[in-house]
């Protein structure tokens, strides 16, 4: 799958709905999704992409669903889905809860992340609330944007793993999250 992912990514990286679209280091969130097994069963992926995070959560159990902004990437998430027979569920729309109040002033820097979005919960027919883990890949000056989202509209027996280029694999229970 991840082959394929990276085929698609080549034929596609000038693309403009490809424009935001950076993989991830799959084996390292593979572990980190295999670590977090025990502790739950749904899973969100907040920008999914081409959906590989979300498949390999669905493979490996997990109730997996995953939010993208751009169409045509949930359109192969879903191809991607349906060629390794999971169940995984994809929606177009935004991550952030509407419900959710961005304040700048405490870090929460939204770089390429789309904030006016409206959410895409509601064709979930989920809440953010309802997930036990939730995974984002986010730009390297948003991780306070994606903590304080689990903060604020997470729920409090959640974790977040995010994936940082640098940092590799972090994880934060719903606790590390207040401040």
């Amino acid at each position: 799958m991840w082959n394929i992912a990276e085929e698609i990514w080549t034929r596609h990286e000038n693309d403009r709905s490809f424009g935001s679209y950076i993989s991830a280091d799959y084996e390292a969130v593979l572990d980190g999704l295999i670590r977090q097994q025990p502790l739950a069963n749904s899973f969100l992926e907040w920008g999914s992409g081409l959906g590989v995070v979300t498949i390999m959560a669905s493979l490996l159990g997990y109730e997996a669903c995953g939010i993208e902004a751009e169409a045509e990437l949930v359109d192969y998430s879903r191809e991607l889905a349906e060629q390794f027979q999971c169940s995984a569920e994809f929606v177009v729309g935004g991550f952030i809860p509407d419900s959710f109040q961005w304040r700048p002033e405490l870090g929460e820097e939204a770089v390429r992340t789309a904030i006016d979005l409206a959410d895409a919960y509601d064709d979930l027919g989920r809440q953010l609330d309802e997930f036990d883990l939730v995974y984002g890949y986010p730009w390297p000056t948003e991780h306070e944007l994606f903590k304080g989202i689990m903060r604020d509209c997470g729920s409090s027996h959640s974790s977040l793993l995010i994936y940082d280029a640098r940092e590799g694999i972090m994880i934060y229970d719903a606790s590390e999250l207040i401040r």
